[in-house]
């Protein structure tokens, strides 16, 4: 060992710890950790998952957003501003982050295409969650990514897929959503509805047992059963006696149903009126306020996302390396939010004369106080 390699190797120590211990199995992919087509079949067919994917995923991306640079005033960063706003005019990215956040609440996951155009990031594209998979060496860094179809194998370098990944736990690869956990219960809740049907058509329709006298009278009584048409009498002559099996349709098992709905609520952790509406006016703030603490963080998240893994290459790609566009959810603040009615009223006294009596009149109806027309 040379000197140079003595020196190095007293101040540089390789990384040891081992993510991924056993990456030569995982050749096209490490399989996905549970059964996603069946979470969005959840969404599709049970009323609580996809009210509570679509009230979180509003309150996530919903309410839009707009973006902002430093300084107005650099030719350089306005550029990069409107480079970014018409990136995202054509590729929708209003809806595309509503569509990424539900793919990230039902799986955890949400796999993007990067396009480009030479060195020019162009276009992004969503991918079926389902069928993308992650390589990764030992230490958990990703080598590509895997789309595999009925009828393609695609390979993906790791900077052409920007993958969205929340609760990624022990390391994983994959996200967790707030469906797995609660998919055991939703099983039951399915089982127990099928239950309950069964339960009200045997009450509507009870099953009756007939007893016969002569095995004559069970002859004839089946062949009338086979000539009767839907809807028609049954008349027949002999002694039947037919006895009713009645089905007690009272239910035993309330407080275990109401255990499981509430573990659904709980799981699901969305703002539902269903869930609010035995809430006292405290409670339920205590509620909304748990749950926005949940929205922010991933707001947070798919903010560095995008500035650092779509709009960051899309700037290089124009030799705008150092300027840095940020995403701010809601809307753009027009500056009338932080006025007062008492600074208009010192505006348009007559002392000063800055505004006058019609122009508070407009900017109050701006404000959304209901001043109707003079």
């Amino acid at each position: 060992m040379g000197l140079w390699e003595k020196f190095k190797n007293f101040f540089v120590r390789e990384q040891k710890g081992v993510v991924e211990p056993l990456p030569y199995l995982w050749k096209r992919g490490k399989p996905q950790p549970a059964d996603y087509a069946k979470f969005y079949e959840y969404y599709k067919t049970h009323p609580l998952v996809k009210s509570s994917v679509d009230s979180l995923a509003g309150m996530v991306a919903g309410v839009g957003f707009y973006t902002t640079v430093d300084n107005l005033d650099d030719q350089a960063q306005v550029k990069a501003k409107n480079l970014v706003d018409e990136f995202n005019r054509q590729n929708n990215l209003d809806e595309l982050l509503l569509e990424t956040v539900k793919d990230m609440l039902i799986t955890g996951n949400c796999f993007w295409e990067k396009i480009f155009d030479g060195k020019r990031l162009v276009r992004v594209k969503r991918l079926p969650t389902t069928k993308i998979k992650v390589v990764r060496d030992r230490f958990g860094y990703i080598t590509k990514y895997v789309q595999q179809t009925t009828l393609d194998y695609i390979e993906f370098k790791p900077d052409e897929i920007t993958h969205f990944k929340w609760n990624d736990i022990d390391l994983s690869g994959y996200g967790v959503g707030i469906v797995e956990p609660i998919s055991t219960f939703l099983e039951f809740d399915k089982k127990n509805m099928e239950n309950m049907v069964e339960v009200v058509y045997k009450t509507a329709y009870p099953i009756p047992i007939f007893t016969f006298k002569t095995k004559t009278d069970l002859e004839n009584f089946i062949n009338i059963l086979k000539q009767r048409q839907p809807g028609d009498p049954i008349l027949t002559v002999g002694e039947i006696s037919p006895t009713i099996i009645q089905v007690d349709s009272r239910i035993r098992f309330g407080e275990f149903i109401e255990s499981v709905e509430r573990k659904l609520f709980e799981g699901m952790r969305a703002p539902l009126l269903s869930w609010l509406r035995n809430a006292t006016e405290a409670s339920a703030k205590v509620m909304l306020e748990c749950v926005d603490r949940d929205v922010k963080a991933m707001q947070r998240y798919i903010k560095r996302k995008i500035e650092g893994e779509i709009w960051k290459p899309l700037l290089e790609g124009y030799g705008l390396k150092d300027v840095h566009v940020k995403l701010n959810w809601g809307f753009p603040k027009s500056g009338l939010e932080d006025l007062r009615i008492k600074d208009l009223v010192d505006l348009a006294k007559a002392d000063v004369g800055i505004l006058s009596r019609n122009q508070v009149i407009k900017i109050l109806q701006m404000m959304g106080i209901p001043i109707p027309e003079s």
